[in-house]
């Protein structure tokens, strides 16, 4: 709550608008209404409002709502921007009702929130007693007991390095955590830091100078950068998803080389060019071409929406060699590349800025040119740099079997290789066809 709230015991949110959460969410659902009437709060006597995170804290700092809930040991990051801004105060949850309240609920749990990871206007030093809740895994009764045993032993196994990870954090400088989402500045003080930590190139190869950690960890390491320092967050993504990978899996030792290093280091940029103005992003209607001269490869075309498109050194751009979509491939140009242009400055709604790419007879060098992907016999469905090989085939029962009544319809589960778009509608009507069939 705002520090100027005049609310200090949870008995004085009678009469309070309080947000206990989005919709279905776990405090919505099997927190808040346990534990608020522990303490006489109920929605007789107060206003409840289900809102997610990001929503509540807006509307407290607007002062459209009194009270904002919380289940976190760790930053909330919509909480730690209004705490910039606004001078907020938590309070306790006391026992014995704290107590009281976790035995009528499944999953409930003490938790202690620091305060101090709200910035200088917080002005509370002893842990906040509070409530929390335990993860509980789900999984279908159909799923054979060894796939439920290995995706367990999976997250288990990873909680070690991901927590290693995640202490790194506290070193990041949080002064331009938002405003580098909204001017479109490369926060590469906190790319060095991750880098430093080895957080870039998680997912690339040791030999490559990553350490060859898996997509997994890489989600988890993400998801908990993104909740206090989302820009950061996404040069996190550029250093172990997408365009980087697609280098790391196909390019040749000379072009790793030169590429990887700096990448990995934190001090330049990297991107997929696949959209297109005429095409969007199918693959199948590329009109972007490269044709082999020499020792030398020429591009013409043009590229649209491309992230971070002014500020990129390489650009890992999806051409077509020759006729029918089976002569896609990619070619990764650098920025001063002869013949290579940009267009205007723009930027999405998430202030991150793109702009327009432009091939005009653009020379590259033969030595990067990355391959014809479409040559990996163990490629089902969709585009694989983003994957290892096999990783499809390996899961290909349960991603083709319905477990229950959900029913796969994603590229990644045709049965064959059909480029993207194809692939995608291949499955669409394999899965249609499963569910009629059940009508019929």
């Amino acid at each position: 709550m705002r520090a100027d709230s005049g609310i200090d015991s949870i008995e004085d949110l009678k009469g309070k608008k309080i947000a206990i959460g989005a919709p279905g969410s776990t405090g919505a659902t099997f927190v808040w209404p346990y534990v608020l009437p522990e303490f006489g709060i109920t929605e007789e006597n107060s206003e409840w409002q289900y809102l997610d995170q990001t929503a509540a804290s807006e509307a407290l700092g607007d002062g459209a709502i009194d009270v904002v809930t919380a289940l976190s040991s760790a930053r909330v990051g919509a909480i730690e921007t209004l705490s910039l801004s606004r001078d907020i105060k938590m309070l306790d949850i006391p026992d014995p009702q704290r107590e009281q309240a976790i035995e009528k609920s499944v999953g409930l749990v003490k938790a202690e929130q620091n305060p101090q990871l709200y910035g200088k206007h917080q002005k509370n030093e002893a842990p906040i007693q509070t409530i929390g809740h335990s993860a509980t895994f789900v999984v279908h009764e159909d799923v054979p007991e060894d796939v439920v045993y290995n995706i367990t032993k999976t997250l288990f196994d990873n909680l070690e390095d991901f927590h290693k990870s995640h202490a790194s954090a506290k070193d990041i400088t949080l002064e331009k955590a938002y405003t580098w989402g909204k001017t479109g500045e490369v926060p590469y003080e906190n790319m060095e830091i991750l880098a430093q930590y080895g957080l870039l190139g998680m997912t690339i190869d040791e030999e490559d100078g990553g350490q060859g950690n898996s997509l997994f960890e890489a989600i988890l390491v993400i998801e908990e950068i993104s909740k206090v320092y989302p820009h950061t967050a996404d040069m996190f993504q550029v250093g172990n998803f997408g365009a980087i990978k697609q280098v790391s899996t196909y390019g040749s030792k000379e072009l790793k080389e030169r590429v990887l290093p700096p990448i990995l280091a934190g001090k330049k940029l990297i991107s997929i060019g696949m959209s297109e103005p005429n095409a969007g992003s199918a693959t199948t209607d590329l009109q972007t071409t490269a044709r082999i001269e020499g020792d030398k490869v020429i591009l013409n075309g043009s590229k649209i929406f491309n992230t971070h498109g002014p500020l990129n050194s390489f650009y890992v751009v999806w051409v077509r060699f020759g006729k029918g979509v089976k002569s896609t491939g990619a070619i990764l140009v650098d920025r001063d590349a002869p013949g290579f242009s940009r267009g205007k400055l723009e930027r999405h709604m998430s202030g991150e800025e793109h702009c327009t790419l432009h091939f005009d007879n653009c020379i590259v060098p033969i030595e990067f040119y990355e391959k014809d992907w479409t040559e990996e016999p163990w490629i089902r469905g969709g585009y694989a740099a983003h994957f290892p090989p096999g990783i499809i085939i390996s899961f290909g029962e349960w991603l083709h079997q319905p477990i229950g009544p959900i029913h796969w319809a994603s590229t990644e589960t045709a049965d064959e290789w059909k480029f993207y778009m194809e692939g995608a509608i291949q499955s669409g009507e394999r899965a249609a066809k499963e569910v009629l069939n059940i009508f019929t």
